[in-house]
């Protein structure tokens, strides 16, 4: 999970337009909400990913759905306000259900920021705060199957690229061949773009990435060789930013 920003108010959610909806709801019961264009600006805030898990919602079988951060059941009122719509993957939705977050708080990716209460620990996303605590609860964000497998996954792939770019940096360094210098450059550069919050998974592949040994090495060496960029300098920033601490 990765801090999200609130774009203003779609003009189709006009204070009329969600009065009337909202009233539509209470007395029908019908999924007022299920409207594309609230879909595309939704799924648009987050990089077409889960709010939650920052599983792809673009994948093959993937299905995004609205989800309402203060529940449906609970809070009928608040089913069209647009800070409550939340860009959901079907599990996170599903696994949340009217999960009381009035009585019982989770992280509200576009109001919190989540590493200020989660952490990494081989893997497992483990909290630093009870706000934390109930958000891996609520969610299930270790659910073996569906999310440890695959940023297992992703930040093994990370790590191998990493050793195989060490390796070419090296050997390039020390045969002073500038032309090898600049492909293994931009190479690490098309890894850190995969720590960036378009990609799936962005805290964890950030971790995985920002904390290696590997990339600690080739940052130093890099910068002591005047081979660190000015691209790589941005970008190594929004890595430490949307990286998870290790705990």
């Amino acid at each position: 999970m990765i801090k999200l920003e609130r774009v203003m108010t779609p003009i189709l959610l006009s204070p009329k337009v969600v009065a009337a909806l909202t009233q539509q709801f209470i007395y029908s019961g019908k999924s007022v909400w299920n409207n594309d264009k609230i879909k595309k600006v939704l799924k648009y805030l987050s990089n077409s990913k889960c709010a939650y898990c920052e599983c792809d919602l673009t994948k093959s079988g993937a299905y995004m759905e609205v989800d309402h951060f203060a529940d449906k059941s609970n809070y009928p009122n608040k089913v069209m306000e647009w800070d409550n719509l939340i860009p959901s993957c079907k599990r996170c939705n599903a696994v949340k259900g009217a999960h009381d977050v009035v009585a019982e708080p989770i992280i509200n990716p576009f109001l919190d920021q989540p590493k200020d209460h989660l952490a990494l620990r081989m893997f497992f996303i483990v909290h630093k705060s009870d706000l934390g605590n109930s958000t891996i609860a609520c969610l299930n964000l270790n659910d073996f199957d569906k999310l440890l497998k695959a940023r297992f996954k992703i930040a093994t792939e990370i790590i191998n690229q990493l050793t195989e770019i060490k390796k070419s940096y090296d050997a390039a360094v020390l045969n002073k061949k500038p032309n090898e210098i600049n492909s293994t450059r931009n190479r690490l550069i098309k890894i850190i773009q995969q720590c960036m919050p378009n990609s799936e998974f962005c805290g964890i592949a950030a971790n995985a990435l920002y904390n290696d040994k590997r990339y600690i090495y080739l940052r130093s060496n890099m910068i002591k060789n005047c081979h660190w960029s000015d691209d790589l300098i941005e970008y190594d920033a929004r890595c430490g930013y949307f990286s998870l601490d290790d705990l």
